[in-house]
């Protein structure tokens, strides 16, 4: 057995406030005084009851709801859930007191043998009609070579079928999209890229939204790894671009030593590097030659250095060396949708 649970919130809004989601929401004209569709007053109680066995949930809530458009609701639901092995079972109830409105969902998931492939069943009940809709997904983890793809179909007097799919290889991630309901389809492609001008060359990688390091491994074909996993291979110019790392934290980088070159040598086999937001560094894994600079290192653990391009730049007023927050990244997204 377990303890029950009591949870509480209580949600005010002021009369003049409206967010941004709710302006863009709505469709006025300019003579039309907004009122938006803001919660204005929300009171929530939720009891969590203990089960017969650990993986048994029992949930009640009761929802007092009040948006500023004069809607109010007031909503009991209830929710049972357990896992059976591979197999999840779930079930919710509910009703609102105020319109008499009453439904339900019943959902069975789970896994495919040994793939990675997840199923799942839902009937759902509701004041307009039943549905029945069934789900089969191949998650993956959002990296380099990683595919995923879902197909939906819905089974109601309007039925629906939506297929979707990504795959993101080492330049680019393609997402397509299809939807098909009653008598109208429609497609979506998209790519997304990004190109960074840095280290004397142009690379091209998947989107950057943090930050990112040019790897110089010395030789071409090399493999770089970013916590431990494969995520580039050095071009003909012996360098990489390694996207995804997290800014003001330590990223570590490294390389496969396994296939280089005998008279290329490096000092290390791993760097940790701590770069700024939306910036890059320089990770240079090769030892300079005589006679030649030695890249900067801010610490013993930060075997790193800004990226040199063009000259010196002066940002919020301030005079800075040539770093690569000073070098063009040019993010590349395009899409298109076709009726077919």
């Amino acid at each position: 057995m377990g303890r029950i649970r009591l949870n509480g919130r209580i949600e005010r809004t002021s009369a003049d406030f409206a967010h941004i989601a709710s302006l863009v929401a709505k469709d006025v004209d300019d003579d039309d005084e907004f009122t938006g569709s803001m919660t204005r007053a929300l009171n929530q109680v939720s009891v969590s009851l203990p089960g017969f066995t650990d993986k048994l949930n029992f949930n009640l809530v009761f929802t007092d709801l009040k948006i500023a458009d004069s809607t109010h609701s007031r909503v009991l639901s209830g929710t049972w859930n357990r896992p059976f092995g591979k197999t999840h079972v779930s079930a919710t109830a509910y009703g609102d007191l105020v319109d008499d409105t009453i439904g339900g969902y019943l959902n069975v998931s789970f896994r495919l043998g040994e793939h990675r492939l997840l199923a799942s069943s839902s009937l759902e009940v509701e004041s307009d009609g039943v549905s029945v809709v069934q789900i089969l997904t191949h998650p993956a983890r959002d990296e380099v070579g990683e595919t995923v793809w879902s197909l939906q179909f819905r089974e109601s007097d309007n039925p629906q079928m939506r297929a979707s799919g990504s795959t993101k290889i080492s330049v680019a991630k393609f997402t397509d999209t299809y939807r098909q309901s009653a008598d109208v389809a429609w497609a979506t492609a998209k790519v997304s890229e990004s190109v960074v001008a840095a280290a004397g060359g142009i690379f091209f990688g998947n989107r950057i939204t943090d930050a990112f390091a040019i790897v110089d491994a010395g030789a071409p074909g090399v493999k770089v790894t970013r916590e431990n996993r494969t995520v580039s291979r050095t071009g003909a110019n012996g360098k990489a671009l390694v996207e995804g790392l997290r800014s003001y934290e330590n990223n570590r980088i490294g390389i496969d030593t396994s296939n280089l070159p005998l008279d290329v040598n490096v000092e290390k086999t791993k760097i940790t590097v701590v770069p700024a937001d939306r910036s890059g560094v320089m990770a240079r894994f090769t030892a300079p030659e005589e006679g030649g600079a030695v890249p900067w290192s801010p610490s013993s653990t930060q075997r790193a250095s800004p990226c040199p391009w063009g000259p010196p730049v002066r940002l919020d007023s301030r005079r800075s060396s040539s770093a690569m927050t000073a070098m063009p990244t040019f993010p590349v997204s395009a899409s298109t949708t076709l009726p077919i």
